[in-house]
């Protein structure tokens, strides 16, 4: 009896913390607010503020970590820093919290030491895709080089915050109720960003002039890249539609849709028509037509659809139209950037150019050929011509690799909550596999692979397999 007691004292204390964790929180925070309370005597007040305001969410953070990724994922969405960057060198203000967000969760790991590895086969692709950028990333540029920063370095920095995203959502998602309020979260960021693209319609700003049009880039810099991003939402719109029974909700989400319409119609990106298309049509026959009894909000979509209609801009059918024109300055540019990209990836098959230097290397090459028309710094406009001409075909390989395993563990979650009776995780899991399509298709013709809803869907793909138990 004595022994098993003896047992039982000394497990207990292999599981206490190796310090009491909010007391150490507490004394930080007494400290830090009394240096903030110093700090006024020197600082304008807005920096004050501005610190108080990081303080807060640091405090919140530390006392719940899931609370750290969706500020992450608040401010990677709605890219604030762009706005006070001049005053505070925080344009990166995404990447500074991935990494603080991150080393808080290993201080968290250290405390409480209650690490778990989650075993899932997107991992190997990931691990080998980041492996493969960083030795291309080296054998660019060489690695004191890129220590010491560059342009190739600012690409890696992007890909190591969208891997951090990655494991942070894999690691810090764990009960349905997260689930939920992260997709939720990016439902209600969406709207936001949404209500940003028709102010910059409406008053003329935060736009940029191409081909005869203005386009709205949102909370993005690229309108290809925030069309895209607002595409890929909107399957899950509508399938938080199709398992809504609240009138506001319902309300809400058919608000949301017709603005997400407006704003992909706005950006006047032909690879976000495309898009635009196969997600709707994706989402009707997939989510709607195979369930007679949703007839109601069936009809719903479609009118949403059909009120958006008046309020396309006849500049938009014009530059539809120029899709399938090879005389089109764009379509030229794209076919040339392909030609180009795959001479590439012909040269340097293994690691590629190097990260970030296909436009450098395109612009060379362009110069010195005959055929070429654009002569023009470029992007690929295609992102698996990118992916494989910067970091090599093992580097597609593992990127492809990534979204068929995504698209399979989703397929198979929607089998098990559709059998359960799972309604509401059935359509989440039908309208990530829709988004996907639509990344897909779009990223033929544009260079995405650094959308930050892109490396949202993989991981919740894992995340969705864990809660079918």
């Amino acid at each position: 009896m004595e022994e098993n007691k003896e047992k039982l004292i000394m497990h207990q204390e292999e599981e206490k913390p190796l310090f009491e964790f909010p007391a150490l929180v507490k004394g930080c925070i007494l400290f830090a607010s009394f240096l903030l309370g110093l700090s006024l005597l020197l600082l304008p007040w807005h920096f004050v503020l501005f610190i108080f305001i990081g303080l807060c969410s640091a405090v919140a953070v530390f006392f719940n970590i899931f609370i750290g990724l969706l500020l992450f994922l608040v401010i990677a969405t709605l890219h604030p820093g762009k706005l006070i960057s001049e005053a505070y060198g925080l344009y990166y203000l995404s990447r500074y919290l991935s990494f603080g967000v991150l080393f808080i969760w290993l201080f968290h790991t250290l405390v409480y030491r209650d690490f778990k590895v989650v075993k899932a086969r997107q991992n190997i692709a990931l691990l080998g895709f980041a492996i493969v950028i960083f030795l291309s990333c080296v054998k660019d540029r060489g690695l004191l080089t890129l220590l010491e920063g560059g342009y190739t370095t600012e690409y890696l920095l992007d890909y190591i915050k969208l891997f951090i995203l990655y494991f942070l959502i894999i690691y810090l998602i764990k009960t349905r109720k997260q689930f939920m309020i992260f997709i939720w979260s990016l439902i209600i960021l969406g709207t936001v960003s949404c209500f940003i693209g028709l102010y910059q319609y409406a008053n003329g700003i935060g736009m940029i002039e191409e081909g005869g049009s203005l386009r709205i880039t949102g909370t993005a810099a690229d309108p290809n890249y925030y069309a895209l991003h607002i595409i890929m939402l909107i399957p899950i719109s509508i399938s938080l539609l199709l398992n809504s029974r609240s009138i506001l909700t319902k309300l809400f989400l058919s608000g949301f849709t017709i603005l997400s319409l407006l704003n992909v119609l706005f950006t006047f990106s032909r690879g976000g028509m495309i898009g635009l298309a196969i997600v709707l049509s994706l989402s009707f026959v997939i989510m709607l037509l195979h369930n007679r009894n949703k007839i109601i909000p069936s009809l719903i979509v479609v009118l949403i659809v059909i009120s958006a209609i008046p309020f396309i801009p006849e500049q938009y059918w014009s530059r539809a139209k120029t899709i399938t024109n090879l005389e089109d300055v764009a379509v030229r540019a794209r076919l040339d950037t392909w030609k180009i990209g795959y001479e590439m990836v012909q040269d340097h098959p293994v690691l590629g150019v190097g990260v970030g230097n296909f436009p450098y290397e395109y612009y060379y090459r362009a110069m010195t050929s005959r055929d070429t028309k654009t002569k023009a710094r470029h992007v690929a406009h295609n992102t698996f011509i990118e992916v494989a001409a910067e970091s090599g075909i093992i580097a597609l390989v593992f990127f492809i690799m990534l979204i068929l395993w995504t698209m399979g563990d989703l397929r198979k979650s929607g089998a098990v909550f559709r059998k359960s009776g799972d309604n509401q995780l059935y359509y989440i899991s039908q309208a990530l596999i829709i988004s996907l399509m639509g990344y897909i298709a779009c990223g033929v013709f544009l260079s995405q692979q650094y959308l930050f809803m892109f490396w949202i869907i993989v991981p919740l793909s894992i995340v969705i397999r864990r809660l079918e138990t």
